[in-house]
């Protein structure tokens, strides 16, 4: 009886196990090719194939099929060694949605012919580095979609004729080797999305001198460090969209002067700077939608004459100033939904040629969204007036190495303030008819700060590490109420900054002075004056 019941078993099992062609003649990836629509069923992974069958064209047979497709319902937990024993001279080979969990290192060894490889959306785990070690042909590779918790060491190593290679989604949970990618001279596109990637490698780009397009979205990265793509100088498309970025180094971006797209978005950058745009003429399309970005600097995007499409939906913006941008003559897209915009720089408005779409839903002076924007413009400037009013509130300026001092009329009793140096930076405020002699200084460096008053007296000193990054911006904010003026860093208030002042008018004028430094600033008021 139990003798039986094996042989029942066994029967059973090679029920289940077929596999089979129809064949057909395609043309796939410009190519003629004699087609193997694969039926098999296998579920178990067996390896014991010897025929594939089916019934060819006349004429022909197994040495002219060059592709092998898989059929909707097939099925297998493997790659059986029958199809490349069988159909050799196969470049073509699609086993997508098959089940497959497993990929001996033995499965491609006899296809040495082997142009095109999808293996997307299956369940394969684990690969040995050895299974395209013979396939020096292979142009592009698919893998998106499986259960990959590794990348072996040399699996892609020295594959000098792939251009495609596609492993998104899969759940990695080791580090990709610094070598991965050893020597792809001619890859021009790489999806490293939802890998669970947390650190960027400039090692794995080294080489991939032809790279277009990268993908490395839906990650758990924090950071872009110091040179992560130096040596793409042909990058296209760069997407580092929905991570966890909060910082990204100054030259994070240098050396792409080829970029079209580039996607931050669904991060958590809080400040731009301005190196990222610098020597990008070709950038037409920027997302930093959903992050924390609360200001454009001066001329953030001023090199950018290119810009088509900018994206900054959801983000902390109060202002948008026209001096943030270059040339706006190819500008067809603007998005800044759901901000705090507040005021609006009516130039924005006047200068655009192209501008289709203008959205502002959801902010504080208007809810709006426009299309067909030129054609509309002086119902859009109607519309936006309390934003373009509130705009004449707004101060922005630069000051150059050793200038004087700048004074501004201010409105209301408060300031933001946003430096980068290396250097002391200093704030004057000044009374209307004191213009020549401040008589409050308030005087920010690395490590020390400190209110001066009439640049003689009553001098306090506090040590503060971080209050000032050496060539890093760095943001400040500064309010003062009646004669008490108190400093604060982002939202913290400093306890010791509340100094009584010795004049008893109020602070109509403020400047800045930069002694051995150039920077950048703007002033917005904190509080609107009413009816504006």
């Amino acid at each position: 009886m139990k003798v039986f019941i094996v042989l029942l078993a066994i029967f059973g099992t090679t029920l289940s196990q077929s596999i089979s062609c129809d064949y057909s003649i395609l043309e796939l990836e410009h190519t003629q090719h004699y087609v193997c629509n694969l039926r098999i069923d296998n579920p178990n992974g067996l390896n014991n194939f010897t025929q594939i069958g089916g019934f060819h064209f006349p004429g022909l047979n197994n040495v002219f099929v060059t592709a092998i497709i898989r059929t909707t319902e097939s099925r297998s937990a493997n790659i059986p060694d029958v199809l490349c024993d069988q159909f050799p001279h196969v470049t073509y080979l699609d086993l997508s949605f098959l089940g497959i969990e497993s990929v001996d290192e033995n499965a491609f060894r006899r296809c040495r012919n082997l142009n095109w490889v999808s293996l997307y959306n299956n369940r394969i785990s684990r690969m040995s580095e050895n299974s395209f070690n013979l396939n020096r042909h292979l142009e592009h590779l698919d893998l998106q979609f499986n259960q990959l918790t590794a990348v072996p060491e040399n699996l892609f190593a020295n594959h000098f004729a792939l251009q495609y290679l596609n492993l998104g989604f899969n759940p990695f949970t080791q580090p990709i080797p610094g070598n991965a990618f050893r020597n792809l001279f001619s890859l021009k596109e790489l999806h490293l999305e939802r890998n669970n990637i947390r650190e960027i490698n400039p090692a794995w780009f080294q080489n991939m001198i032809n790279l277009e397009i990268l993908f490395m979205y839906s990650n758990q990265l924090t950071s872009v460090p110091q040179g992560a793509f130096v040596s793409l100088a042909q990058l296209m498309v760069l997407d580092l969209g929905s991570n966890q970025i909060s910082h990204v180094a100054a030259d994070a971006l240098d050396n792409l002067n080829h970029l079209n797209i580039l996607s931050f978005e669904a991060n958590r950058i809080s400040s731009l700077h301005p190196q990222w745009f610098q020597d990008k003429p070709n950038l037409e399309i920027l997302y930093l939608d959903y992050n924390q970005i609360d200001i454009l600097p001066p001329g953030i995007f001023g090199q950018l004459n290119h810009l088509v499409d900018l994206n900054m939906l959801s983000n902390n913006l109060r202002t948008i100033n026209r001096n943030a941008f270059g040339s706006l003559e190819r500008i067809w897209y603007l998005d800044f939904d759901d901000n705090n915009i507040n005021s609006f720089d009516e130039r924005l408005l006047t200068e655009p040629t192209r501008l289709y779409y203008l959205q502002l839903t959801d902010n504080v002076c208007a809810s709006v969204t426009f299309s067909n924007f030129t054609n509309r413009r002086p119902e859009v400037i109607s519309a936006l007036e309390r934003c373009t009013n509130n705009f004449r509130f707004v101060i922005e300026s630069t000051t150059q190495p050793g200038s004087n001092y700048n004074f501004f009329t201010g409105v209301t009793p408060g300031m933001h303030f946003m430096a980068s140096s290396n250097s002391d930076i200093r704030i004057a405020l000044t009374s209307f008819n004191i213009v020549w002699n401040p008589m409050l200084e308030v005087v920010i460096s690395n490590g020390v700060s400190r209110i001066i008053m009439n640049q003689a007296t009553e001098i306090a000193a506090v040590p503060s590490s971080f209050m000032l990054a050496p060539g890093q911006w760095s943001r400040f904010r500064i309010t003062w109420m009646r004669n008490v003026v108190m400093v604060f860093e982002g939202d913290e208030e400093f306890p010791f900054m509340a100094a009584t002042m010795q004049f008893f008018f109020p602070v109509h004028f403020y400047g800045l002075r930069s002694e051995q430094s150039q920077a950048s600033w703007m002033i917005e008021p904190i509080v609107l004056p009413q009816g504006n």
